[in-house]
């Protein structure tokens, strides 16, 4: 009887030293549901020793088996542990799958920026070389259309350049009168038609820029249309183109002295069939001897680029001004 006592003292005070240990657990410290195994030692020694005070007959040593409760709280937070863990293995997959695919993704419309870019440039080396060609071309062929028109426009040049004196006539009244005999000739492969022309007589140094009279010498004034065919001449004022006005007594006795020079100079304005704008045969002459036989004197160019429409240098303009007025 006090044995089965004992026993059943022995186990109360256990259980009850069990949850005296859990309850007065610190945070940190074992779980609650695990046995303290130095307070059951303790246990057990104590109740062995009130055991023995109480039946000291019986030295027969107790063995108390002690089982730690199995704490389901924490077998299902390891399960949603472990789903949690599942859940993010399975994400993360989906993510390096996602990024393999945008990697691809990224090859491909590279490879394709990459083929357009070079089909880009293939064409723009292709449009390079036919414009090329066609501006080769074009310049061919507005090369041969200035050339067939540079040879089938007309073009006036100076035949004939000599002072008009009559039989018996004395010097110095030929330099009181002069008259010209002018003649001009065709040079192009199409009709020249001549428009207009003025001749001006001088002894004085020549002005920077040429002048003219206000009213030349205008062909409709006698014909509607003055042709000149290719190859063809013509003589200006048949052969009398004289200067307005003469020239004065002094200025003669001047040029028989070499005090003075005669110059004559002048234009002649023609246009062709083209519809071209008008051109000009500018000429300037200066008398250098003027011996007693008809026919030999001595006439030079005289007045540069200007006069003479000839350029004597690559710095004088291509294209002269239209003649100005006095």
């Amino acid at each position: 009887m006090f044995k089965q006592l004992a026993i059943c003292f022995l186990f109360v005070t256990l259980a009850a030293a069990g949850l005296h240990a859990g309850w007065a657990a610190p945070p940190g410290s074992q779980n609650p549901g695990t046995a303290n195994p130095t307070t059951s030692q303790r246990a057990i020694k104590q109740a062995a020793t009130q055991s023995g005070s109480q039946t000291p007959q019986s030295q027969q040593p107790i063995t108390v088996q002690v089982q730690a409760p199995i704490d389901a709280t924490a077998d299902e937070q390891a399960r949603e542990n472990l789903e949690i863990q599942r859940n993010l293995e399975w994400f993360t997959g989906v993510l390096a799958a996602v990024g393999v695919l945008q990697a691809l993704c990224l090859i491909w419309t590279y490879l394709q920026i990459r083929k357009q870019a070079e089909l880009m440039e293939h064409q723009s080396r292709s449009l390079i070389k036919q414009t090329i060609l066609l501006k080769q071309s074009t310049r061919a062929a507005q090369i041969s259309a200035k050339a067939a028109m540079g040879v089938a426009i007309p073009t006036l040049r100076l035949e004939r350049f000599a002072l008009t004196r009559q039989p018996g006539q004395v010097t110095g009244s030929v330099l009181e009168s002069p008259a010209t005999t002018i003649v001009v000739k065709n040079y192009g492969q199409s009709p020249a038609f001549v428009k207009a022309y003025d001749v001006m007589f001088t002894c004085e140094e020549l002005p920077e820029e040429p002048v003219f009279n206000p009213h030349p010498y205008t062909w409709y004034q006698v014909l509607q249309e003055t042709a000149i065919d290719p190859g063809a001449v013509l003589t200006l004022g048949e052969g009398k183109v004289s200067a307005r006005g003469g020239i004065s007594r002094e200025d003669v006795q001047a040029v028989l002295k070499s005090q003075k020079s005669l110059t004559i100079y002048g234009y002649v304005r023609y246009g062709d069939i083209f519809g071209s704008p008008d051109r000009y045969l500018r000429f300037s002459k200066r008398l250098m001897e003027f011996p007693e036989e008809a026919g030999t004197e001595i006439f030079l160019d005289f007045g540069g680029y200007k006069y003479t429409g000839e350029r004597e240098s690559d710095d004088d303009p291509v294209e002269l001004p239209d003649p100005k007025s006095i």
